[in-house]
């Protein structure tokens, strides 16, 4: 898991009006987060075996206009064809299928595709954030 802080205005305008930018000590996060399930179960199909998978999401911390705490994220990508398909369907989440492969203790994302977020946000990420991310030098 990495954080970078940043300008909340910059945040604040990528994000839909309903949704405030949540801040920490007057900055702006955003994080990317990588991590692998493991014994998987789906209630009420718990019968069913889920092999392991790895799911990389780039998130930002907001708040509602009641002041309730949330998560918005920006990519949701998982190594599981399935698991993108039913997240989709049956939730409405738009994750993205990417190919994400452990070699040497990295993560690596072969390829690339478009960032599902306004492009005056990514333009404005630093460069060397998006390399990191998006051509998967490594994470932790």
């Amino acid at each position: 898991m990495s954080h970078y802080e940043t300008d909340p205005d910059l945040i604040q305008s990528s994000l839909p009006d309903d949704l405030l930018v949540d801040t920490y000590e007057g900055g702006a996060w955003f994080s990317v987060v990588a991590f692998r399930l493991t014994n998987l179960s789906i209630r009420p199909l718990t019968f069913l075996t889920w092999n392991d998978f790895w799911e990389i999401n780039l998130r930002t911390y907001v708040c509602d206009q009641e002041g309730n705490k949330g998560v918005w994220f920006y990519s949701l990508d998982s190594s599981d064809l399935w698991g993108v398909w039913g997240a989709r369907l049956l939730y409405g989440l738009r994750y993205n299928f990417a190919q994400i492969r452990e070699t040497a203790g990295r993560l690596r994302l072969p390829g690339s595709r478009q960032i599902g977020m306004k492009p005056k946000v990514h333009k404005a990420l630093p460069v060397h954030w998006i390399n990191f991310f998006w051509n998967a030098t490594g994470f932790g």
